[in-house]
């Protein structure tokens, strides 16, 4: 093969990376810029917000020292005044203290108290007496004993009023007096909330917080107001916070600035403060710091705005340049790599890469090519594409190769290649075109996949598919394809073909005697026979089991030769599946049912004809088997009926539509000796339905089962009405062998006597002989399980089943009943006579009773009589009678004749 350019051999050439470092200095840049402008207006920031704080405590500290200037004079003036105009040392105008209340009505609870601390008389109340008043007596306490060192006025901690529980300042004046001895205390209290008036409309305040803290460390008042829960906790424990601590250390100067955290809640804050000039209180403001940066961020957030703009568009572009370079590097790397992959992938692969020349010479071969091939490189390299193409395919591979040289792909084509052996091989052939750098086709790439192992498992599915595995024969989905192109066919050219149902007879017993391997050879053997039967365009087909269908598509110009040629091939047909053959040196023969269906006929469909050819088949079988049947109309209406009719019996016990009869039993007095549960069934529109018609469907469906536990608890009913009249007749009831055979039978039995209370012992269960030939053992031990319950049983139709005398022994019989086909031939009869005489005297040596029926004759009744015949029963002595109505009309106990009981 070619190797691959040297160019594209070269390892990739690294990209320079000069404009990224430019961008990375632009940036650096840009981020050194953007730090000093950081600082530069945050600096702007808070200087600015520093004097504009300071200007608030500025004015708030002259409004407050002003306001408690104009108190402390107040009190001053009211204190000379009682002092003055006070008759004796002990004696004052009382009536002052209360107009000066009056006068000044923010004030609460102005009040005289003397050193000892009684209330000489206040604003607020009548008569003198003990503190305390608004305010505690420490708070009183403390003021009397600055003011006995001399001091007169004092500005006390706040207290909460004790009457108004409102946080108020205490204000206290000394009265002195010539000799300057402290008489009384002129006493008023200032509510705190007053003194944020001054403060709460500056802008400022919508952000910051202001107060007055005194040098004990108490607030006098704060601004915004605390809320009830935390109010407490501000007015009444001392400060120990930054600011005191700051304000205590540098013994309370008289203004400054202090960056801290706040005693409650933890905050960064900035607090600008200023000390009032007449009082131990210092006014402060304090600005949360976040709030502080959110001034920040909001006068330099735009310039960000743009600057952050910038540095990402510079990040951008170096992003972008720098990913280009990489993407131009991993380009080259990937076209290095794939070149080397390419040359890998060509040499290894398991398909054929091959290319030629426009002109058809080979070019290169991979290995693939000759193990697909058998050609070796040095063989195939310069001969003509002609020595891999069969001829007969080469019409077809020019059209593809004229496609190609047009520039387009041809993909994926199913052909063949030849090998150097001359075999075929299937192949999956890609073509693509071969372009040099200017876009004109130089040459042309085939690649050929080996699909031969696909092909057969494709070939081996559809023989799955529409074979039978065993025969090798169609199977049922080819057949009915078939089928629908014969139909269709039949009816273009009006010609008359037939399709055949064929059946093997007894199969079965092959299969159960010799095991499924000889079934298997029968079944080969068949096909056989069939194959070498069929005509031209005739085929045959397995659908199953035993089951073969032949088509015959053509068979005669009109119904009378078509119908005649049917019925020839299927003769043939018979005849040679009738002929005995050998298996393994063992002798087998084994004819067939045989069922024709002729088409076409009105607007038949391939189901249509395959059933009605299974039909016919099924009245061949019925017939005897062995036999050929036509299918006729007649048949699928009795098909109809029968699927009607089941239909209809289903709902016969949901609708109660069944009766119970009975038909009575006499012993040869005359006199009732017991009666047989007889089924009828009355449907609404059918009428009365024969039991012959409806018990066969009722065995063959599964219905019998429902319809027998039904007749038995009727008969459990009638023997419990029965009893009630005092009367102990045993009833006869029919048990099939298939409800019988039920595995609970023996416990829903039992479980039925103990529900309706019925005596067991007048149950008598009638079975057929049929009954034993499946299961003997299993059958003889359940009726022994019943005969233990008080249950009798009885042997219907004796004689005309599996007659054996050897299961009389080991049976819990208690009768017998001789077919009516043996009673009406009595006495005329010799045969029928002998073999009435051989059961009453074999059953009067086992002890067993003998019921005849079908006695409709006097000469009857006097042979079976005089022969010792125990019971009789027949349309001479009484027909079927409605079950209730029979047990109405009991309780006469007259003897019967037959000539009282006429036969209409």
């Amino acid at each position: 093969m070619h190797s691959p350019p040297a160019a594209a051999q070269r390892p990739p050439q690294r990209v320079p990376a000069t404009s990224s470092r430019a961008a990375w200095v632009i940036v650096l840049l840009i981020l050194a810029f953007t730090s000093l402008y950081t600082w530069h207006t945050w600096r702007q920031v808070y200087d600015n917000t520093v004097a504009e704080l300071d200007t608030v405590t500025e004015l708030g500290e002259k409004s407050i020292d002003h306001y408690l200037g104009l108190l402390h004079t107040s009190l001053h003036g009211l204190a000379e005044e009682l002092q003055e105009n006070a008759p004796r040392a002990d004696r004052y105008d009382l009536g002052k203290v209360r107009r000066y209340g009056v006068r000044h009505p923010e004030l609460v609870d102005v009040s005289l108290i003397d050193p000892q601390g009684h209330i000489l008389v206040s604003s607020s109340g009548p008569a003198a007496g003990p503190l305390p008043t608004e305010g505690p007596s420490s708070s009183f306490t403390e003021a009397r004993d600055s003011m006995t060192l001399g001091r007169d006025f004092v500005l006390g901690r706040p207290v909460q009023g004790l009457r108004s529980g409102r946080w108020v300042l205490p204000l206290r004046h000394a009265v002195r007096d010539p000799q300057g001895r402290l008489q009384a205390v002129v006493s008023a209290y200032l509510p705190v909330e007053l003194m944020q008036t001054f403060w709460q409309d500056a802008p400022i305040m919508k952000r910051a917080a202001i107060g007055l803290l005194g040098d004990d460390g108490y607030l006098r008042s704060r601004y915004p107001v605390p809320d009830d829960q935390t109010l407490g906790m501000v007015y009444a424990e001392p400060r120990r916070g930054a600011l005191y601590q700051h304000l205590q250390t540098q013994h309370f100067p008289t203004r400054g600035k202090l960056e801290g955290r706040n005693q409650i809640g933890g905050s960064q804050n900035l607090n600008v403060y200023r000390r009032l000039t007449h009082y131990p209180i210092t006014l402060f403001v304090t600005l949360p710091m976040q709030d502080l940066y959110r001034l920040w961020w909001h006068s330099a957030r735009t310039s960000y705005f743009l600057l952050a703009l910038l540095l990402g568009g510079l990040l951008l572009v170096q992003r972008i340049t720098r990913r280009r370079q990489q993407e131009l590097q991993l380009q080259q790397q990937q076209a290095h790599r794939a070149q080397t992959r390419l040359a890998a992938i060509v040499e290894s692969s398991d398909d054929a890469i091959i290319s030629h020349s426009l002109d058809g010479r080979l070019q290169s071969w991979n290995p693939g090519a000759s193990r697909l091939l058998g050609f070796t490189e040095a063989q195939a390299l310069g001969q003509l594409q002609s020595l891999i193409v069969p001829a007969d395919l080469a019409a077809d591979e020019e059209r593809y190769l004229s496609r190609v040289r047009q520039g387009e792909r041809v993909e994926r084509i199913e052909t063949q290649r030849l090998h150097r052996d001359g075999r075929r091989i299937d192949v999956e052939l890609s073509i693509s075109p071969l372009n040099d750098d200017s876009g004109q086709v130089q040459g042309i790439s085939n690649i050929l996949r080996d699909i031969s192992a696909r092909k057969a498992a494709e070939q081996a599915i559809h023989v799955l598919a529409y074979f039978d595995p065993l025969t090798g024969l169609p199977n049922r989905r080819q057949l009915m394809d078939r089928l629908s192109l014969a139909l269709a066919e039949a009816q273009r050219v009006q010609a008359v073909g037939a399709l055949m149902f064929i059946d093997l007879d007894h199969f079965k017993d092959v299969n159960d005697a010799r095991g499924h391997a000889v079934g298997d050879a029968v079944l080969c053997h068949a096909a056989s026979v069939l194959r070498r039967l069929l005509g031209e365009g005739q085929s045959v087909a397995r659908l199953g089991g035993d089951e073969f269908v032949i088509l015959a598509p053509s068979l005669g110009a009109d119904l009378a030769r078509g119908a005649h040629a049917a019925l020839d091939l299927a003769e043939q047909v018979r005849a040679q599946l009738a002929q005995p053959f050998e298996l393994d040196g063992l002798p087998y023969a084994h004819s067939g049912s045989l069922g024709l269906s002729l088409f076409p006929f009105g607007q038949q469909t391939p189901a249509d004809l395959l059933r009605e050819a299974d039909t016919a088949m099924y009245r061949a079988k019925s017939a005897g088997r062995n036999r050929i049947a036509f299918f006729e109309v007649g048949m699928q209406a009795d098909i109809e009926d029968r699927l009607a009719l089941e239909n209809d019996l289903a709902q016969a016990i949901p609708q109660q539509q069944l009766q119970i009869h009975l038909q009575a039993q006499f012993d040869a007095q005359g006199q009732l000796d017991g009666a047989e549960l007889l089924l009828r069934w009355q449907h609404p529109e059918r009428g009365l339905v024969p039991p012959d018609r409806f018990i066969p469907v009722a065995e063959k469906t599964g219905l019998i089962l429902a319809l027998g536990d039904w007749v038995l608890e009727q008969a459990c009913a009638l023997l419990v009405g029965l009893r009630a009249k005092g009367l102990n007749t045993p009833l006869s009831v029919n048990v099939s062998p298939r409800q019988f055979r039920q595995p609970d039978f023996v416990q829903r039995v039992q479980a039925l006597l103990a529900q309706t209370g019925a005596p067991a012992s007048s149950l008598v269960f009638e079975v057929t002989e049929g009954l034993l030939i499946d299961d003997l053992q299993e059958t003889v031990a359940r009726m022994h399980a019943l005969a233990q319950l008080g249950i009798r049983f009885s042997i219907d139709d004796f004689g005309t089943g599996y007659s054996s005398l050897a299961y009389l022994k080991r049976l819990p019989l208690y009768e017998l009943k001789i077919d009516r086909s043996f009673v009406q031939d009595t006495p005329n009869d010799p045969n029928g006579t002998a073999i009435v005489r051989m059961v009453l005297s074999m059953a009067k040596h086992l002890g067993l009773r003998v019921v005849a029926e079908g006695v409709e004759t006097q000469a009857q009744v006097d042979f079976l009589v005089s022969s010792g015949c125990d019971a009789l029963q027949g349309y001479l002595y009484a027909r079927p009678t409605p079950a209730w109505a029979w047990l109405e009309a009991q309780g006469a106990t007259q003897p019967l004749s037959p000539a009282s009981h006429p036969l209409a």
